[in-house]
């Protein structure tokens, strides 16, 4: 079973559907993930010990206006950018961290990485978390004291606070508070020992509570509660934990596969995940409030992520189909048949549901033949498609009536823009390390080997 991976989702960032950062770094630099922890539950102490982890603020390391524009250098293997108001935050893989003017590409200040950083080359960053004059980051690396959490003001660069963490990091923010999961150092004789999940306050880095759990795979959280996708041995599910104070609301026994393929919308969790015996796939839904399963689903398989359309549907693509289901009740509102194995990468956007299907590629071709459907959200019924022949191929970004397609072929992969409403293509080019994507302001932001800010409707270029 194959599910793609939930969005990271910013204000005024519309991001890469489809594809994490951290999947995108596997799949370019072969890079492979650090095995999870579990471990026991409670509110136990992790026993780490030793200094203060918060450090004072330091000066701000803001060099001022760079006189660089687009297109803009950055580290190759760097996590997605985030564009927040008029400013674009990236932080790069080894530890540097810069803003950017988001219409300009002129360099407002940069964070360069510490002497520690400096020599190691596996430093990992997530996109930054931007809202209320801070930015905070989450760093990952196997080296002992170099994975933290950063907090630094958005207009200056200068840093508020830090905490080192052990690794294996997890980092969302809700309200005043930014919540994160660390794996505890592994004690001798044993597997897994679990993760810490700390809640800090925004502005200070002061700790206001802290929770043992098993293995965290993934947080996310609402106004009440915030959500963790755990394992520990054979124990996995999803744990809510109340987000005053830390202390468990609720916990449920769920198979999840793929943290990522776990979605929360109006106070409803929906997991798609396998049957303990691996004989059946099931999406299941959880009351966010008390964890009660609200409806169950079981298929023979799967291929892509449930998707929350925002008007109260879950799209899901089991057993050659798509099907929306009403996300309190379960209840199936419309189908649609594919006529082909395989679908993947589906979304939705403005009314209308782009999904990906394969065709049977004829024992002479050289590429595998796929089809972007344009499905009406309301009924199901196809609108338009594109096909072309291409070894691969995902929906990536669907913003102001226009779906963006990464293509895999022989020599590599290409971008392409769809025009939604008819299916027509309007622009295709080389997609140079990948591609991830971001929209805001008019433009389109490419992320490969560089970051680009282009027309959205030609792929060219923008001047200043």
């Amino acid at each position: 079973m194959n599910l793609g991976l939930q969005p990271v989702e910013h204000r005024d960032l519309l991001p890469v559907q489809g594809l994490s950062r951290r999947r995108l770094l596997s799949s370019v630099l072969a890079l492979v993930p650090a095995a999870l922890a579990a471990g026991c539950t409670g509110d136990a102490e992790d026993g780490r010990g030793g200094d203060d982890p918060f450090r004072l603020p330091t000066p701000s390391r803001s060099v001022g206006q760079h006189a660089a524009g687009w297109p803009v250098r950055v580290k190759a293997g760097s996590s997605p950018p985030v564009l927040a108001g008029d400013t674009l935050y990236c932080a790069e893989y080894g530890g540097q961290i810069r803003a950017f003017d988001g219409i300009t590409g002129r360099e407002k200040w940069r964070v360069p990485p510490t002497d520690e950083l400096a020599g190691l080359d596996d430093v990992v960053q997530d996109t930054p978390l931007v809202a209320d004059g801070v930015v905070v980051v989450g760093r990952s690396s196997a080296s002992p004291q170099a994975s933290a959490v950063v907090a630094l003001d958005a207009d200056q660069g200068s840093e508020l606070w830090s905490v080192s963490v052990s690794g294996g990091l997890n980092v969302v923010r809700q309200g005043r508070q930014v919540i994160y999961a660390e794996n505890l150092p592994r004690k001798e004789g044993q597997f897994r020992s679990g993760s810490m999940i700390r809640a800090v306050d925004l502005e200070t880095g002061e700790i206001l509570w802290k929770n043992r759990s098993p293995s965290v795979s993934r947080l996310f959280a609402d106004e009440a509660a915030v959500y963790a996708v755990y394992s520990g041995g054979e124990d996995h599910g999803v744990r809510a934990l109340r987000l005053k104070d830390g202390q468990e609301v609720w916990r449920r026994p769920v198979a999840v596969t793929d943290p990522s393929a776990v979605r929360l919308a109006d106070g409803v969790i929906v997991a798609a995940h396998s049957d303990p015996e691996g004989s059946a796939a099931l999406v299941k839904a959880l009351r966010a409030s008390s964890g009660e399963v609200a409806w169950q689903h079981e298929y023979h398989t799967f291929t892509a992520a449930p998707v929350m359309d925002g008007e109260g549907r879950v799209l899901v693509s089991p057993d050659r189909t798509v099907q929306a289901l009403d996300a309190q009740t379960g209840v199936r509102i419309w189908s649609y048949r594919s006529s082909n194995d395989t679908l993947y990468s589906l979304l939705e956007h403005d009314g209308v549901v782009i999904c990906g299907e394969y065709e049977q590629p004829s024992p002479k071709a050289k590429a595998t033949g796929i089809r972007i459907n344009l499905l009406d959200s309301g009924k199901g019924k196809r609108k338009a498609f594109w096909e072309g022949d291409y070894t691969g191929a995902e929906i990536l970004l669907a913003a102001s009536g226009l779906a963006y397609v990464r293509l895999y072929v022989e020599e590599g992969m290409e971008l392409a823009c769809l025009d939604i409403g008819s299916g027509k293509q309007l622009w295709k080019s080389p997609a140079e390390g990948g591609a991830v994507l971001a929209a805001g302001h008019g433009a389109l932001y490419v992320f490969g080997t560089e970051l680009d800010r282009l027309n959205p409707r030609t792929g060219k270029r923008l001047d200043d």
